[in-house]
């Protein structure tokens, strides 16, 4: 597994490199334009040539101390055509070395001048470059040393391969074969019809069997359906080839040893993450496949000890975990300058294992990268071969003869059946049945004639995204080119549209809501289970039946809302944290409750309001803030039932857990319960982190609107006046106002046509115990003007039957 922490999403290519593997004509631009109209997106061109400038390849002829500073040095340096006196500090360099040369008037990363200079009375003509002033490398002490047989006086970015073009992909998830050199370049040859060359290598293998060596078990198959594995013996650690080094570079990885460089030059080249094992530091020399005992730990890499769940996948030997699978190597058995030899793997790991465990160890490496949207099972063992050959190329040693390949669930490749007439009529296009195939043909899908204008497509191991017809009728379409396409409007059959079921009621309670000062909030479906702790709801509240994800997101989000309510709360702490004082918001949305036979759950429609902060002042003569109480929220229920013509609803004294004991309703029509409403408990208020008294309702839409007529009825003005009288009545002081409101109006008539409360009263000339309750009370008839005579009877009426049901009083008497 590469060590290599991943620093971004997308995949960089080198032009150069990619000549390698297709004849190019395409400039990169052009050939980045082409990309892109694919479907493969170029965000960025980069031209590495310009880094620095005037520093070319010289070679050192002799040296000799400085003769008044004991740690300089007078080299002589020639770069073909002239020679040059340089003086420098490093210790590393002898005569015959090859080494960068800074000549006079010479530009370095970052800016830095070079110039002619005399030092302690000798003259220095330049500088002798680290790979660090470079930037090809961190070593700042020693002199980058070149290879002997790179051309004198030549510019030294074009003679190493550094000048460059690299373009740089932004890939989508499904195109994990597109993470490599070979992957890009398969592309590039379908999109210009020229051929694929793959690099080319030579494998000696020694005498011994592998099996000598080593064997392979795989004890979690499901995790892991291939594990290969070669040793290779007598290898030498060192630094790796410069033209190696230079790619890795290029490509964002940083150059370590041979044998590390090898594995990570391999996966970019053909997209499989490798990993090399100090053979002698395996117990048993064995590998084993396995998912992570309980309590196990593995220190990666990266020096971190990292804690494993019995889920996450590892590479262990016959003791313990070497490798966390997939997606970094162990620090116990790392390839070091005393290697000798190495075990190298090439595996393939399931994409859903890996990015479990990459995502629990908060751990992306460029390995984990591909794994997780799937490697190429079948090339795993050409990447393999590869690595082994480049290995004892830049390490030397001896490849054991054969591989270690377990593969206990061999691949079987997909097939798809493409028809021309769906293909033509999905593009818009006429192409042939022999277009489509030769455009399928280049990408290396095999294609064979099942029925005329029908092919049959076997999908290759490098290519998991291709899973129905339509995948590859876009695959004709890239290479079609989109460009190429006709445009066309649709077609289709007008139908009329059948709205949702209560959206004009839904509509005139917002319009209510927003007419009362409200701000329409949208609150996530998903909640946590212990915002329900926070709501003092009991263990058996309905509202903890609710619906649980098997793979949430997070904890915060693991849960199915079976209440808007934690949703507002949470808006109100959020917006009051941030200084926002005047908080009224409304929801509608729906909360989910499971339904033992059905396979979804019952949703229900549900409308929220909730009042919180200081209201503003609207003009600055207001001497003070008028604070908001029960009333505020119980007048936002009663502007939307008016809206919806809902009359006969009742407010009834209740408990509900999250609501101040005193200060709770449950509405009512009927006998039905509808919501409730009231003010937030104060536990609920401190746990949801709010100072500031909060007031709320949550309604059952559907209950609400229930047999309530959405005709607007026309009702004509008055033709005749009306008549007004006030009662005040003293009553227990126990006794609900809207009981004597529903006394009144049962005992008003048909001429009394408004009750309206206005004045509560307890003090001074009410008896204790007592209250004074005040109603103005509205007489009319439709048919003429009442007389005194007619309202005082109905109003004598009123008071009898007040006294009859509630021993009340008229205030004064």
């Amino acid at each position: 597994m590469s060590q290599a922490i991943l620093t971004g999403e997308g995949m960089k290519i080198s032009y150069r490199w990619l000549q390698e593997f297709v004849s190019l004509e395409l400039s990169p631009s052009t050939l980045a334009d082409r990309l892109t109209m694919a479907g493969l997106e170029v965000k960025h061109i980069e031209e590495t040539q310009g880094r620095f400038s005037g520093v070319v390849v010289g070679k050192i002829e002799s040296i000799r101390q400085h003769p008044q500073a004991d740690k300089l040095s007078l080299c002589q340096v020639t770069t073909g055509t002239s020679r040059l006196s340089i003086l420098c500090g490093a210790t590393n360099i002898a005569a015959g070395h090859v080494v960068p040369v800074a000549l006079p008037g010479a530009r370095l990363p970052g800016g830095r001048l070079i110039q002619q200079a005399t030092i302690r009375g000798e003259v220095s003509e330049g500088m002798l470059c680290s790979p660090q002033e470079l930037e090809l490398g961190e070593d700042a002490d020693g002199i980058m040393l070149l290879p002997a047989d790179l051309p004198l006086g030549k510019d030294l970015g074009e003679a190493i391969g550094l000048w460059d073009t690299i373009l740089e992909l932004d890939l989508t998830p499904n195109r994990p074969d597109c993470l490599s050199m070979l992957g890009v370049a398969r592309e590039v040859a379908a999109l210009t019809g020229q051929p694929l060359r793959l690099p080319p290598f030579t494998l000696s293998e020694g005498e011994k069997g592998v099996e000598e060596y080593t064997s392979v078990s795989i004890e979690a198959p499901d995790h892991c359906p291939r594990y290969a594995a070669r040793v290779i013996t007598g290898i030498t650690l060192r630094p790796s080839p410069l033209w190696m080094q230079i790619r890795l570079l290029l490509l964002g990885l940083r150059p370590i040893n041979n044998v590390v460089d090898v594995t990570n030059y391999v996966m970019m080249e053909l997209g499989q993450p490798l990993h090399a094992f100090d053979y002698e530091r395996l117990e048993e020399h064995r590998i084993v496949v396995r998912l992570a005992r309980p309590g196990e730990h593995c220190t990666t890499l990266d020096g971190v000890e990292r804690s494993l769940t019995p889920s996450m996948l590892v590479i262990a030997d016959a003791q313990r975990a070497v490798a966390v699978a997939g997606v970094m190597g162990g620090l116990d058995t790392e390839v070091t300058p005393e290697t000798r030899h190495v075990l190298l793997e090439s595996a393939y790991f399931s994409p859903l294992s890996i990015r479990r465990t990459a995502k629990a160890l908060d751990l992306h490496t460029e390995a984990s990268h591909r794994f997780e949207r799937g490697a190429d099972i079948e090339g795993s063992i050409r990447a393999l071969d590869r690595a082994a050959a480049l290995i004892q190329q830049v390490a030397g040693g001896v490849i054991a003869r054969g591989r270690a390949d377990c593969y206990p669930r061999p691949f079987s490749p997909r097939r798809l059946t493409l028809r021309v007439s769906r293909t033509n009529r999905v593009l818009g296009t006429r192409l042939t049945g022999s277009q489509i195939a030769s455009y399928l043909q280049r990408l290396h899908l095999p294609v064979t004639e099942e029925a005329p204008e029908t092919y049959q497509v076997t999908v290759p191991s490098f290519r998991p995204d291709l899973e129905r017809e339509i995948d590859l009728i876009e695959e004709v379409a890239r290479l079609h080119g989109y460009e190429q396409i006709d445009s066309s409007l649709p077609q289709g059959a007008m139908t009329l549209a059948h709205p949702e079921k209560g959206r004009d009621q839904i509509a005139r309670a917002k319009e209510a809501l927003t007419a009362c000062g409200f701000y329409e909030v949208i609150t996530y479906s998903f909640i946590n289970p212990q915002a329900l702790d926070r709501l003092r709801c009991p263990a058996d509240d309905p509202l903890r039946q609710g619906l649980r994800l098997r793979n949430p997101l997070s904890k915060e989000a693991s849960m199915m809302r079976t209440t808007l309510i934690p949703g507002l709360l949470e808006t109100v702490s959020y917006n009051l944290k941030r200084e926002q004082q005047d908080l009224a918001f409304f929801e509608y949305g729906r909360v989910f409750f499971p339904q033992a036979e059905a396979a979804l759950p019952r949703e229900v429609p549900r409308l929220a309001a909730i009042l919180s902060g200081k209201p503003r002042k609207f003009h600055w003569s207001q001497k003070e803030e008028a604070a908001r109480s029960f009333y505020d929220i119980k007048g936002a229920v009663e502007a939307v039932c008016e809206k919806l013509g809902i009359d006969e609803v009742e407010y009834v004294p209740t408990t509900v857990p999250y609501l101040h004991p005193y200060q709770a309703a449950t509405l009512r029509r009927g006998g039905e319960e509808l919501g409730i409403l009231g003010a937030v408990h104060p536990d609920v208020l401190t746990a949801f982190d709010i100072p500031e008294p909060t007031w709320l309702f949550e309604l059952d839409f559907e209950k609400l609107c229930a047999g309530v007529s959405t005709v607007s009825r026309f009702q004509p003005l008055p033709r005749f006046p009306s008549l007004y009288r006030d009662i005040a009545v003293v009553v227990e002081h126990r006794l609900p106002a809207d009981e004597l409101r529903k006394a009144i109006i049962a005992a008003g008539g048909p001429f009394l046509r408004a009750v309206s409360l206005f004045d509560v009263y307890t003090g001074p000339g009410v008896p204790a115990g007592k209250k004074s309750v005040a109603f103005s009370l509205v007489f009319r008839a439709d048919d003429r003007t009442l007389t005194d005579e007619e309202v005082n009877r109905v109003y004598a009426d009123i008071v009898t039957h007040l006294h009859q049901a509630f021993h009340a009083t008229l205030r004064g008497e």
